[in-house]
């Protein structure tokens, strides 16, 4: 998780039935047990600062970041770190079973572990860095990159094969649509889809040339993009045809999220919150009273959602209709936010005046559907 040009203590959370863990600079590695109720600070992981982490289970758990792969197996009490004969800054980490996943780094490599992260070694590279990963399948998988040249898999990562050549694009945003079928998104207006499981790709016309920074995809036929200028383009029949949609905003949008047939959000720049609830043929403004740029909305079911961005964070358990604002204002910046259920919604970040040299780090979780929320305000990290 990250909000472009922002540092921030807390770089990713993830979440595994009730427990969950936290990451971040300096080696900060937070846990907890109870689905985010409570907090306790782990061991700081040598000090390295963190970029991802991946929890497999109640005890076993993986962090990664400048130049380290940690594992622990005691639930964060103690943490190792795994050779990897390489000198990277991992920023991201995956499993697609509890033997198999995948690493990828800042310059572009990618390592794989076959043995449940016993051991690493080196899978590929695309020689830039890794910008978005998803595996829909135990066999089929694909990476973007700040390149044209994303990657894919179709043998759960044995090995790699570039996908597609368009010069002088870079790839924003990846959706499944189905059983070996995807859609990628990016710079320019570009649109690619794949039905075979990347083996081949067709260009679609997206009818701009504007920049396309997100899509989510509600089923194989109907996904919705956003993008730069408040463009908005949705198809009913998986990609083939697009059309683009009134946003009545002219800002940047950065995040969709599709709740039903009918109803979806949109967020963006200075404070943009849109809603439809008739498949998009209206866009209507829900404004909260806050200009800050907008990075990520997710919505567990029609009622519940959470809208991260810039200083902020809300809840809303009414379906959009009213909002609370779950962060107090000394928060600055927000760098998590997960919401697999109604029941569990977690939002992390950090407090700390400008110049400081210490900060304190504050993880907001829910487990009563935003009715209360809590945090842990004990977890202060020296500068």
């Amino acid at each position: 998780y990250s909000i472009p040009g922002v540092a921030s203590f807390l770089t990713a959370v993830s979440v595994r039935g009730n427990t969950a863990m936290a990451v971040g600079d300096s080696g900060r590695i937070a846990y907890s047990s109870d689905g985010g109720v409570t907090w306790t600070t782990r061991i700081n992981g040598g000090g390295a600062h963190l970029r991802d982490v991946w929890v497999e289970d109640s005890a076993r758990a993986f962090a990664v970041g400048v130049g380290v792969i940690l594992r622990t197996t005691d639930a964060g009490i103690t943490w190792v770190g795994i050779p990897s004969g390489e000198v990277s800054t991992w920023t991201t980490i995956s499993f697609i079973d509890s033997l198999r996943g995948f690493t990828g780094s800042g310059n572009g490599r990618i390592l794989r572990t076959t043995d449940g992260g016993i051991s690493w070694w080196f899978q590929s590279s695309t020689l830039v860095e890794i910008s978005d990963h998803a595996f829909f399948d135990t066999d089929f998988g694909i990476v973007t990159t700040g390149s044209n040249r994303p990657l894919f898999t179709t043998d759960g990562g044995e090995t790699w094969l570039y996908s597609v050549v368009l010069e002088g694009i870079s790839f924003y945003g990846v959706s499944s649509i189905g059983d070996s079928a995807a859609i990628i998104v990016g710079q320019g207006g570009t649109i690619i889809r794949t039905i075979d499981a990347a083996r081949s790709w067709a260009t679609l016309s997206s009818g701009t040339y504007l920049d396309l920074f997100g899509i989510d995809c509600l089923d194989p036929r109907n996904c919705t993009i956003v993008g730069d200028s408040g463009i908005i383009l949705r198809t009913t029949d998986g990609g083939t045809s697009w059309v683009p949609q009134a946003s009545g905003s002219g800002h940047a949008l950065r995040g969709v999220s599709l709740v039903t047939s009918n109803t979806a959000w949109v967020v963006g720049d200075s404070g943009t919150i849109l809603q439809t609830t008739n498949e998009g043929m209206n866009w209507s403004l829900r404004p909260v009273g806050v200009g800050v740029d907008l990075y990520d909305v997710s919505f567990a079911d029609p009622v519940n959602g959470i809208i991260v961005g810039d200083s902020v964070a809300w809840h809303t358990a009414t379906g959009g209709s009213s909002w609370q604002v779950i962060s107090p204002s000394t928060i600055f910046q927000y760098r998590a936010a997960s919401y697999p259920a109604a029941t569990l919604g977690i939002v992390g970040g950090f407090y700390g005046p400008a110049g400081a040299t210490n900060h304190t780090a504050y993880i907001h979780s829910t487990t009563e559907q935003g009715r209360t929320w809590r945090y842990s305000a004990g977890i202060y990290w020296p500068g």
